[in-house]
């Protein structure tokens, strides 16, 4: 596995590191393709521009917990909770 790979933003993600730099504009991310079995932390790094417009949204394998996502250049971690097959978002990191 790799440390850190570098995805443009797209409705389903297919990563194949624990972190992702998702750089671009597009369709907010609602699918992600786990790249390890098990409980695991998955961290995106959303850079570029966004225009306020989410990054992620509830659907597929993605509970955001109703929160609109916009974040440029900041951590977001997601928690892979492998009984039900989705990722819970955690609170964007601010550096």
């Amino acid at each position: 596995m790799i440390d850190v790979q570098t995805l443009p933003i797209a409705t389903d993600l297919i990563p194949e590191a624990l972190f992702i730099v998702v750089t671009g504009e597009g369709e907010p991310i609602q699918y992600i393709n786990p790249p390890v079995y098990g409980y695991h932390e998955l961290k995106l790094l959303f850079s570029g521009e966004h225009s306020g417009n989410p990054v992620l949204i509830d659907g597929g394998n993605i509970e955001t917990g109703g929160v609109l996502l916009t974040a440029n250049n900041r951590v977001t971690v997601l928690y892979f909770d492998p009984r039900v097959q989705k990722y819970y978002v955690g609170q964007p990191v601010v550096f």
